[in-house]
């Protein structure tokens, strides 16, 4: 058994057959094309009735809004309670409605920012309150994936030359490209925005997309 087991290390040392094994990082820098925002409306009062109106007149602008896309809208109404000696108390209700904002424009993104603070304005509910997030650009699922596909290539098309250009005769019998990995800058905090005439579109920031897949070449 000693014997087979020393053979079996002894032939690959014998032909001279190795495996290399190794990873490198490739990247590309793209300029995001989303700008992305979150808006809440929450609103509180005795009226139920009350404010399911006023929360669905920013509903119907968020809606209606040309040149922007929304998602993962949601409404919650929760009834409110006092307590007092053991005891509990109705208020009222708490509503709020809330969307995530995407646009490919920084204009229509101000635009639909500035008209959305003037709806708010014009219901005069102090008890209404608008919170939009800082806006951030991202990258699009699209614009990553394409960055993603020329990464995989540029990839492939180097190992091919890298193994060419070995003293040994190698070929590649494995990639692993693994999952994808982007950098981006860090998110900026949320703010009340009170002002009529609003510029809430940030500056670009150069965002790097990477791979860094593991290769697996065989030798002799």
């Amino acid at each position: 058994m000693l014997n087979k087991i020393i053979l079996s290390t002894l032939v690959p040392l014998s032909l001279f057959s190795y495996e290399l094994n190794f990873s490198k990082k490739f990247s590309q820098t793209v300029n995001p094309d989303i700008l992305t925002t979150r808006i809440s409306a929450s609103i509180q009062n005795k009226d139920e009735r009350f404010i399911s109106d006023n929360l669905e007149s920013i509903n119907e602008h968020v809606k209606e809004s040309k040149d922007i896309k929304y998602k993962n809208g949601s409404f919650n109404l929760t009834p409110r309670y006092s307590y007092k000696n053991n005891k509990r108390k109705f208020i009222g209700y708490a509503g709020q409605l809330s969307y995530i904002i995407t646009s490919k424009n920084a204009n229509s993104m101000n635009e639909f920012i500035s008209e959305l603070i003037e709806v708010k304005e014009k219901l005069k509910v102090n008890s209404l309150k608008l919170n939009i997030n800082n806006t951030t650009w991202k990258v699009s699922d699209e614009l990553q994936q394409k960055s993603l596909d020329n990464l995989r290539l540029k990839a492939i098309k180097w190992i091919s030359s890298y193994a060419n250009k070995l003293d040994r005769s190698c070929t590649i019998k494995k990639i692993n490209i693994g999952s994808r990995n982007s950098h981006y800058p860090s998110p900026m905090n949320s703010s009340a925005l009170r002002s009529m005439s609003v510029n809430v579109a940030p500056s670009k920031s150069i965002q790097s997309i990477y791979i860094n897949p593991n290769f697996t070449l065989e030798c002799k």
